[in-house]
C-alpha cells in the first residue's frame, strides 16, 4: 500500500492530493468508511486516518453510524458523510437568459437561490448587484465568512472569451470586462470564472449522462450556442467548440459576427425570439434581458400548444441538426448532449432528432441526448470541483475563529 503519490511532488502536494482523492471519494459514494477509502485509494490506514480525523475537524466530514464492513465480522466500521450546513460554496450565474446567486453546503445541498431581474448592459452594475445580493443572503443566513470556501462564477461566453476571469461576451455586450477580479475585490472570498457550456459538461461528466464517456459534446442553447468537449479524456480548449459560427447554406439571416447563416443567427433561442416577433407572435424586444422574457413566453406559448411556436422551436432544431452533424463528423463524439432551455425544448429536440436521421441514413455515428441539468446545479458543482476538490482548499481559514 501506499502513504503517498509518486515522488515528482512536495510532501505537502502530496498531502492535498491526498486529501483531494478523499473529499472526492466520500462526496461521490454518499457516504463510506475509512476501510473502504484504503481499498478505494491505496493509502495506508494511518494516512486515512490522519486526513480523515483533519477534515472532520475542519468541519467538512462528519461521522455517522457504524456498519458491518462486507465479508468482515467483528469491530464495525464508522461511516463518513459530506458535512451539511458548516462550510458552503456560492454559484452566481450570468448570461442573457439567468441572473442569479445560489448557496450550497459542501455536501452538495442548495440551500437557498435567488434570482436577480435587472438589465445586464453595464457589467460593473451587474456584478455588483450580485455581490450585494450575496451578502444580504450570507448575513440572513447567518454564515461566517471564513466558512465560505470560494466563488463559481458561471457566464455566458465562449472559451476563448473567457481568460483568466476575463469576460468578452456577445450575448451580454460585454467586452474584456475582469469578473473575476471585480468580484473577488468586492467579496474578499477566492473566485473562479468559467463559461456555462463547460461548466454543464463537467457535471454530466461527473455524475450525469457522459459519465464514463471519454469522447463527449455538450452543445448549450439557450438565448445564445455555446459548447463544450471532451475527447480522449481532454477538454478541448479555445476555439475548437465554438460551433455558434458554423454558417450553413440556405438561410440568410444576418449573424453578431458579419456572415449570415451561423447557428447562432438560425438555430439558437435569440434566433427563435426574433422569429416569432417578426411574424407578430411576440413583442419587439431589443436588450438581451427583455429576449430572456420573450424567450420564457414563447417556451410557455409552445408547451401551451400553439402551433406556429412549436414550429419555430422544430425548424430551429432542424438547422442545429446540421451543426451537431457537422461536429460529429470533426470530432468523432460517442455522444452528444443538449442542454438549455431551448436546447432541450421537445419540439427543438423532435426538430434535431429527425434532420439529423436524413442526414445519416445509415449510420448515426452517435447518440442524441439531452440534458436535464440546471444552471443551479452546475454552476454549484464548478465551485465544488474549483474550491472542495482542489489542493488550494485552506483548512486553516475554515477553523480560524
Amino acid at each position: 500500500m501506499q502513504d503517498t503519490l509518486p515522488n515528482t511532488l512536495s510532501t505537502a502536494g502530496i498531502r492535498r492530493a491526498n486529501r483531494e482523492e478523499i473529499l472526492r471519494t466520500v462526496f461521490s459514494q454518499g457516504g463510506t468508511t475509512r476501510l473502504q477509502l484504503v481499498k478505494h485509494t491505496g493509502l495506508t490506514g494511518a494516512a486515512v486516518s490522519r486526513i480523515t480525523r483533519e477534515l472532520i475537524e475542519a468541519g467538512l466530514l462528519v461521522e455517522g453510524e457504524r456498519v458491518q464492513s462486507k465479508g468482515k465480522t467483528g469491530r464495525k466500521e464508522v461511516t463518513l458523510s459530506m458535512a451539511q450546513n458548516t462550510a458552503f460554496v456560492l454559484g452566481f450565474t450570468v448570461t442573457a437568459n439567468r441572473l442569479s446567486v445560489g448557496v450550497s453546503d459542501v455536501s452538495g445541498t442548495e440551500i437557498e437561490t435567488r434570482q436577480l431581474h435587472i438589465s445586464r448592459t453595464r457589467a460593473e452594475e451587474v456584478l455588483r448587484a450580485l455581490c450585494e445580493t450575496a451578502h444580504a443572503m450570507i448575513a440572513e443566513l447567518g454564515l461566517e465568512s471564513n466558512r465560505i470556501i470560494g466563488v463559481g462564477v458561471m457566464v455566458a461566453a465562449a472559451s476563448r472569451n473567457c481568460v483568466d476571469g476575463v469576460v468578452t461576451s456577445a450575448p451580454l455586450g460585454w467586452t474584456s470586462v475582469p469578473v473575476g477580479q471585480l468580484i473577488e475585490e468586492n467579496m474578499c472570498l477566492p473566485v473562479s470564472v468559467e463559461v456555462r457550456a463547460v461548466s454543464l459538461l463537467q457535471v454530466e461528466m461527473t455524475r450525469g449522462q457522459g459519465a464514463g464517456q471519454g469522447d463527449l459534446v455538450l452543445v448549450n442553447n439557450s438565448l445564445g450556442i455555446g459548447a463544450a468537449a471532451v475527447l480522449g479524456g481532454h477538454q478541448l480548449a479555445g476555439a475548437s467548440c465554438d460551433i455558434a459560427h458554423l454558417a450553413f447554406a440556405g438561410d440568410s439571416r444576418s449573424c453578431s459576427c458579419g456572415r449570415k447563416g451561423c447557428l447562432e443567427a438560425t438555430a439558437s433561442g435569440f434566433a427563435v425570439v426574433d422569429q416569432l416577433i417578426a411574424a407578430g407572435k411576440l413583442e419587439s424586444a431589443r436588450d438581451s434581458s427583455r429576449k430572456a422574457a420573450a424567450l420564457a413566453r414563447a417556451l410557455q406559448m409552445a408547451e401551451d400548444g400553439d402551433g406556429e411556436v412549436k414550429r419555430a422551436f422544430f425548424e430551429a432544431g432542424q438547422r442545429m441538426a446540421l451543426g451537431l452533424d457537422a461536429v460529429a463528423a470533426l470530432l468523432g463524439p460517442s455522444s452528444i448532449i443538449l442542454a438549455g432551455e431551448t436546447g432541450r425544448q421537445p419540439d427543438f429536440v423532435e426538430g434535431a432528432r429527425n434532420h439529423l436521421k436524413s442526414l445519416r441514413v445509415t449510420d448515426p455515428g452517435f447518440e442524441l441526448l439531452v440534458s436535464q441539468v440546471t444552471s443551479n446545479t452546475a454552476v454549484i458543482n464548478y465551485a465544488l470541483e474549483r474550491f472542495l476538490f482542489s489542493s488550494e482548499l485552506d483548512l486553516d481559514r475554515l477553523q480560524a475563529d
